[in-house]
């Protein structure tokens, strides 16, 4: 009764023109957890701000009850997350995880604020790679490195060309040789005189 005569007081001061449901929301069922909610729906007459049938109101009826979850005296925990890949593919590197401030419900879990945690973190959230292999050896030498990647500028240079050195002395005897195998042996009298002026020089 003494809810009727609420509705029927804020139904007055807003000043419905029709008649109109109304209805009061209730606190969860249960303070941790997954609960219900239930609210009381009634129709109300403008003129008398008489609760009536429900027939004269118009438009479906509005559901009376509702799930919910309350987390108003849940304990709330610290939840690590699982261990990032590794940073680096050689030599040390490190891996991370995220922590987080939750109440653990049946199907799922929901994020608080980190004060609602007893304590602070106690468990590291960053640890070195396990069995992370080492990098190569570098064999060049940083001036080789800023060379090879300097670009690069430079010129054709040309020397003098080569002299080729015959000594005549020996091979003139030779030639001579030859040419009296393939018959020239009237030859033999110039390149004789040849010769001895060419070793004499």
């Amino acid at each position: 009764m003494i809810v009727h005569s609420y509705i029927a007081q804020l139904i007055y001061k807003v000043g419905f023109n029709c008649n109109s449901i109304f209805y009061l929301f209730f606190q969860c069922s249960t303070s941790c957890g997954a609960g219900e909610r239930k609210r009381e729906i009634g129709c109300y007459d403008v003129g008398t701000k008489l609760k009536i049938s429900k027939e004269y109101c118009t438009g479906p009826e509005p559901d009376s009850r509702k799930s919910c979850i309350s987390v108003a005296k849940c304990r709330a925990r610290w939840k690590y997350s699982q261990w990032s890949s590794c940073d680096v593919t050689c030599g040390k590197g490190v891996v991370r995880r995220e922590v987080s401030c939750v109440i653990e419900m049946t199907h799922t879990d929901i994020k608080v604020a980190d004060r609602n945690c007893d304590g602070t973190i106690m468990q590291s959230l960053k640890d070195y790679c396990p069995a992370t292999p080492p990098c190569p050896t570098l064999i060049q030498h940083s001036a080789d490195i800023g060379q090879r990647n300097r670009k690069a500028k430079a010129n054709w240079r040309t020397g003098p060309w080569g002299e080729i050195k015959i000594d005549w002395c020996h091979i003139v005897p030779y030639i001579i040789i030859v040419l009296l195998d393939m018959g020239s042996a009237h030859l033999e009298d110039t390149l004789d005189d040849y010769f001895q002026i060419i070793c004499l020089q």
